[in-house]
C-alpha cells in the first residue's frame, strides 16, 4: 500500500479503510491565508444579490477647457453618458460523505488493511504513549477543512479567473482582478534585477504614477506581491534612501507594511496565491465580494443531503463573485525579474 502523502484527498466516500486516524499533534501543512478576500470583506461581508449577474457603472468628465461665451449667448446643451460594467457570481460547491463506522471509530489507529501506514486495527490511542487522537468529530473536522478550502478557491478565482456567463447551463466564472486590469498594465521585463531587486522601486513608482494620471483616487491603495517579489520591493526601497515607513499594521489579520510614494502611502501585502513576476496596485475601496443568498439557507452554507446507506452526507454551497470597480483605477506590472 502506498504511503499517505501530504494533501492527499479521499475521493468519494470516507471510511475506516481509507481515512485512518493517527495519534499525536496534528499540523496543517497548507497555508490558509487569503489576503485579498480577507481585506475586502471575507466570506461574510460584501454585497448581497438576487441575481447571478450584477452590475455597476461609471462615468467621467470631459477634459477641462476654457469657456469663451459671449454675453446673451444660448447655452450649449450636452449630457454625459454612463457605462455599465458587470460580473457574475460563481458556484462553489463541495461534498463530504463519511460512513457511520468511521465517525464512531475514534480510537481506531491506522486501518484494518495489511501494511497500513500506522498500526493494525484494534490498537487504541491510549497505547501510543498517552498521545491522543485529536480528531474526535470527523464530520466537523472535514467541514472545517472544506470551508477553509472554499476561501482558498475564492481567493484564487478573485485573482485569476476569466469571465464566463454562458446561456447553456455550463459553469459561470467570475472575472478575476488580474484579467480585469487592461489600461494600466505595465511591463517590467528587464527592469528588475533578480536577487538585489534593483529597479523595483522605479517599477512601483511608475505604476502608482500611471494609475494616478489615469484618474485613480488611491483611497485605500495596496501593492499586492508574491513572496519572491516583496523582497525586491523592500530591498530596493531601503537601498534608495528609505521611503519605507517605519511601521506596519494588521488589518483583519493581514499584515500590511507601508511605503511612501509621491502620490500616496501604499500598503504592501504579501499574497502567496499571486504568481511571481506580477504586482497588483489595488484600491481596496473599489473591491467587494458579492454573494447570492439561497432563500432559507444563506450565502454560504452547510446542509445534510439525502442518503441511501449507513453514512452521513453534507454539501457546502455558495455563489460568490467579485465587484471589481473601475479597472483604470487599479494597475498591474508583469514580467518582474525576467
Amino acid at each position: 500500500m502506498a504511503a499517505y502523502g501530504a494533501g492527499d484527498q479521499v475521493a468519494g466516500q470516507a471510511g475506516t479503510w481509507n481515512l485512518p486516524n493517527f495519534p499525536g499533534e496534528l499540523f496543517f501543512l497548507s497555508p490558509r491565508d487569503t489576503p485579498l478576500l480577507t481585506l475586502i470583506g471575507g466570506m461574510t461581508g460584501g454585497r448581497s444579490l438576487r441575481t447571478t449577474q450584477f452590475t455597476w457603472q461609471d462615468t467621467l468628465h470631459r477634459a477641462p477647457a476654457d469657456q469663451v461665451i459671449a454675453e446673451g449667448a444660448a447655452a450649449t446643451f450636452s449630457t454625459q453618458k454612463r457605462a455599465e460594467r458587470k460580473n457574475v457570481v460563481q458556484i462553489f460547491h463541495y461534498g463530504i460523505e463519511i460512513t457511520y463506522s468511521k465517525q464512531a471509530a475514534i480510537d481506531l489507529i491506522g486501518t484494518s488493511l495489511a501494511g497500513s501506514p500506522s498500526a493494525v486495527a484494534g490498537v487504541t490511542a491510549a497505547a501510543w504513549g498517552g498521545q491522543s487522537q485529536p480528531v474526535a468529530d470527523e464530520m466537523s473536522f472535514q467541514t472545517r477543512i472544506k470551508i477553509e478550502q472554499a476561501a482558498l478557491d475564492v481567493e484564487w478565482a478573485f485573482l485569476n479567473n476569466t469571465f464566463a456567463n454562458p446561456n447553456d447551463g455550463s459553469a459561470r466564472q467570475t472575472q478575476g482582478i488580474i484579467g480585469h486590469i487592461t489600461t494600466v498594465a505595465n511591463s517590467a521585463v528587464g527592469l528588475v534585477t533578480v536577487v538585489t531587486g534593483a529597479g523595483m522601486r522605479n517599477v512601483v513608482n511608475k505604476l502608482v504614477q500611471d494609475v494616478y494620471i489615469n484618474g485613480g483616487q488611491l483611497v485605500n491603495p495596496v501593492l499586492m506581491v508574491n513572496p519572491v517579489d516583496v523582497v525586491y520591493v523592500s530591498n530596493d526601497f531601503q537601498q534608495n534612501n528609505g521611503n519605507i515607513a517605519p511601521r506596519s499594521e494588521t488589518r483583519f489579520g493581514v499584515k500590511v507594511m507601508t511605503i511612501v510614494t509621491n502620490f500616496a502611502e501604499i500598503g504592501i501585502v504579501i499574497n502567496r496565491h499571486l504568481a511571481a513576476g506580477t504586482a497588483l496596485l489595488l484600491d481596496l475601496s473599489l473591491l467587494s465580494p458579492a454573494f447570492m443568498p439561497i432563500p432559507g439557507k444563506g450565502h454560504f452554507f452547510v446542509e445534510p443531503i439525502a442518503k441511501l446507506g449507513s453514512y452521513d452526507r453534507v454539501q457546502l454551497y455558495g455563489e460568490i463573485g467579485l465587484q471589481l470597480g473601475p479597472e483604470g483605477q487599479h494597475g498591474k506590472a508583469t514580467g518582474i525579474g525576467s
